[in-house]
């Protein structure tokens, strides 16, 4: 028996969210640099955050300052 309109489209592999630098920076310091939490409020795997963060290590960082400028500003919220 023959499937003549099977669609292998319908089940789909990669990404479809596309992640940009300043998205994945805002949610590292939004999640406290959490990276499965970061992963989670982007809508994608940890894999797929860990593969992006390994591709653009220079331009996506969650560093000490940024933490401490985070932690304060929770005090406000």
């Amino acid at each position: 028996m023959e499937l003549i309109n099977f669609k292998s489209s319908i089940y789909t592999r990669g990404q479809s969210v596309k992640l940009d630098i300043d998205a994945v920076n805002k949610a590292l310091l939004k999640t406290g640099g959490n990276k499965a939490k970061t992963a989670k409020v982007l809508g994608v795997g940890r894999a797929t955050l860990y593969r992006f963060l390994g591709d653009h290590p220079a331009k996506v960082s969650i560093n000490d300052q940024n933490r401490n400028i985070l932690n304060q500003m929770k005090h406000f919220l």
